[in-house]
């Protein structure tokens, strides 16, 4: 099973006891709105349906019903080329409901709260879009901003800690380099810089381990591998980050 899916319909309270014709403007809320799809279809709807063993349903007369009522008020569809989108209204009434997750909700705020501390400047944009892009379930665009905004933080700190121990250490290297202005940690990759940290002792083995795996994570969601992102997922590495990196090393 979509593991996205799976997770998106657990992010619904009592999903399972919601008519059928409600529960197709979650999944057609799903596929247009967190897949980012131009539309959905009727058969597409219908394999989320049998994906998640829910009984079969009258799924294409429903969506051409309901995108066609007399009154427009009534309307929850709009018929597309091939397919149907939701109707604005309905967009947001559905965003209401999963964004009220205690987690969710939570971490907003605790985003919120950070950004209020950050004076003006790149960090403070980053955050500014990251949080835009986590409201707005831009899942993988949430998390490369993070990812940006942590980086930035590890950078600062090893630059203002361990400047001396950072050169000592470089100079060893094959083709030697000499960090005098943050914008020569460009030279390297974040990985380099990351194992860097960890072998002058700037970060515990732990610590280390905790880093990559972000970075891993990153890495894994920000490129075309094929990894489906969850907004669990996503919450989770947020959280993590600003649990493991932003709070820690500013």
């Amino acid at each position: 099973m979509d593991s996205e899916l799976e997770a998106f319909v657990h992010s619904v309270e009592r999903f399972n006891e919601l008519p059928n014709s409600r529960q197709n403007e979650f999944l057609v809320y799903f596929r247009t709105e967190i897949q980012r799809a131009a539309f959905a279809t009727a058969s597409e709807i219908d394999a989320m349906r049998d994906q998640l063993s829910l009984q079969t349903f009258r799924t294409a007369q429903d969506l051409s019903e309901r995108a066609r009522k007399n009154d427009s008020r009534l309307v929850l569809f709009i018929k597309k080329t091939r397919g149907y989108a939701l109707e604005r209204k309905r967009i947001e009434e559905i965003r209401a409901v999963v964004d009220a997750r205690p987690a969710r909700r939570a971490l907003t705020r605790e985003l919120e709260k950070i950004l209020e501390a950050v004076p003006m400047g790149p960090r403070r944009d980053y955050l500014v879009e990251a949080l835009g892009c986590f409201q707005s379930n831009f899942l993988r665009a949430a998390v490369v901003l993070t990812w940006c905004v942590s980086y930035d933080v590890l950078r600062d700190w090893l630059f203002g800690k361990h400047l001396a121990e950072i050169n000592k250490k470089t100079q060893t290297w094959k083709k030697p380099l000499v960090i005098a202005r943050l914008e020569d940690f460009a030279e390297v990759t974040e990985r380099t810089i990351v194992d860097l940290g960890r072998d002058i002792r700037a970060f515990t083995k732990e610590e280390h381990k905790i880093i990559t795996g972000l970075l891993d994570r990153r890495n894994s969601y920000a490129h075309p591998t094929g990894r489906t992102i969850s907004p669990a997922a996503v919450e989770a590495f947020i959280e993590d980050s600003i649990n493991e990196i932003v709070k820690k090393f500013s």
